[in-house]
């Protein structure tokens, strides 16, 4: 049966249902050559398009839904023949090209993205990740005159065992400073801790203050603490020299390094060399040429004559700091010698620098 429509003189043709509850539509006949299309204007079969040609929306014969465009894109992430988006907007200014969600709720909700990703394979299934999947990814790309290359990108993982009511979750955020990829930058970890990744160089609070003279860096680079193991050493062979209650603890900002400690001489033995504290977590910088103790203690030791204390500083290109006496009685200062030990060293702090 052929059910031909014919418009009036302006070429419009109208189809009216009733105006009753109903099931009202229009079914296209079984696939029977080129029977099974539905077309304007001269469209492609299968697509479906409103407005004119080159925009609206358009429904084409792979599915996807396209606004302000009629052909899908197909040139993302560096390439031109990466796999279409089955939604794509396009337009000429930030309007036509936007999207919007609009919550209207009598309460505190608001407008929502939800992306979400699940292992069974099939659409509908529920199968549940694993740790290291991606659950969702957001892309950020720019044009090079043929292709959109990625400049920056936000992307959530699975970061441990998920399990019913548990879903624990990372997010990396990437930029591009200049290249072919953006490269991950920061971490927000599945416990909330802020993480600088490999190719962050450091946090730059350039933004929230104001130069000194001679600035030579406004990026904080690092932090670190732990404990790390103290010796002591000197000039010369050490003999039967011994030492036990060896405590040491650091903590590393930027390119310094505070540290605090303590040891005990058990035995000085024969040495009667310079005294120095072994086995500092990082080595000294070149350019460090005098940052000082900032306190020591000691007990029992036979300090030369007109001598006011202890101090030390550490040695440049070593992970060992000498141990001085302060000569009250004259100018400067000199090494402290185990000669003058008798008993024990104590509790020390200091602050060195590594770059």
């Amino acid at each position: 049966m052929t059910l031909r429509l014919k418009g009036d003189s302006s070429g419009f043709t109208e189809i009216k249902a009733a105006d009753a509850a109903g099931d009202n539509s229009i079914k296209l006949p079984a696939s029977n050559g080129g029977a099974n299309q539905l077309l304007q204007n001269g469209g492609t079969a299968g697509e479906l398009q409103y407005t004119n040609a080159g925009g609206g929306l358009h429904y084409d014969s792979s599915g996807r839904l396209l606004v302000g465009m009629s052909s899908a894109r197909s040139n993302f992430f560096n390439t031109a023949s990466s796999a279409p988006q089955q939604l794509q907007v396009e337009g000429t200014n930030g309007n036509a090209c936007s999207l919007s969600s609009i919550c209207s709720a009598a309460d505190t909700s608001g407008g929502r993205l939800l992306l979400a990703h699940q292992r069974s394979g099939a659409v509908g299934g529920n199968t549940i990740l694993n740790s290291g999947d991606q659950a969702g990814y957001i892309t950020f790309q720019g044009n090079d005159g043929s292709e959109f290359v990625e400049c920056a990108s936000i992307e959530t993982i699975i970061d441990g065992t998920p399990g019913a009511n548990v879903m624990p979750g990372k997010i990396t955020f990437s930029t591009n400073a200049g290249s072919a990829a953006p490269t991950p930058r920061v971490e927000i970890g599945s416990n909330g801790a802020l993480k600088l990744l490999a190719g962050c160089p450091g946090i730059d609070f350039s933004g929230i203050q104001t130069n000194t003279a001679g600035m030579t860096s406004e990026t904080l680079d690092s932090y670190e603490e732990g404990n790390f193991t103290m010796g002591i050493t000197g000039a010369g062979s050490p003999g039967s020299l011994a030492y036990s209650h060896t405590m040491g603890r650091y903590v590393k900002i930027g390119s310094f390094v505070f540290v605090s400690g303590y040891i005990s001489v058990s035995n000085k033995g024969s040495h009667t060399g310079s005294m120095q504290i072994t086995g500092l977590p990082f080595t000294v910088a070149n350019n460090s040429t005098g940052y000082s103790f900032s306190s020591i203690y000691y007990s029992g030791f036979n300090l030369p004559a007109g001598s006011a204390g202890m101090g030390g500083y550490p040695i440049i290109n070593t992970t060992n700091v000498q141990i001085v006496v302060d000569n009250t009685n004259s100018s400067g200062s000199s090494n402290w010698s185990y000669a003058n030990t008798t008993f024990q060293l104590g509790a020390f702090s200091f602050m060195y620098a590594i770059q």
